[in-house]
């Protein structure tokens, strides 16, 4: 019987998680180039994984929503989810989490996205990933 200790696990999750975050960024690269052309490739992996971190700050698990939420960082404001109807959706206890960012993208209108985008307290990058 094989066995698998804590340690060897956390080595395969941790590949399994560079993996992941490498196909973000090929995703980025392929359907975003505008928003990607300009960050260098050690920048843009910082970027990604850190994306990827504040969506499971949400709960979300499924790789479709952590692509997703990482997406909207770099096409409109690192911290769109700070915006007080997206963080209302976003941190709805009723509705299980990995259903959250759907229903956000269904249920905001485009005024929502462009209050945002106006918003005086943009956040940018933290330096320590810029």
């Amino acid at each position: 019987m094989l066995i698998i200790r804590k340690e060897q696990m956390a080595v395969f999750q941790e590949q399994a998680e560079q993996d992941f975050i490498l196909s973000v960024i090929k995703q980025l690269r392929n359907d975003h180039p505008d928003v990607v052309k300009d960050v260098p490739e050690d920048t843009l992996h910082k970027r990604v994984a850190y994306g990827v971190r504040r969506a499971r700050e949400y709960g979300m698990t499924w790789k479709n929503n952590l692509t997703t939420f990482v997406t909207l960082m770099f096409n409109l404001l690192p911290d769109f989810d700070k915006h007080p109807v997206f963080q209302k959706y976003l941190t709805d206890e009723k509705v299980p989490p990995d259903d959250r960012l759907g229903i956000l993208l269904k249920e905001t209108r485009e005024k929502d996205w462009q209050d945002a985008l106006q918003s005086t307290a943009q956040m940018k990058w933290p330096k320590d990933i810029t």
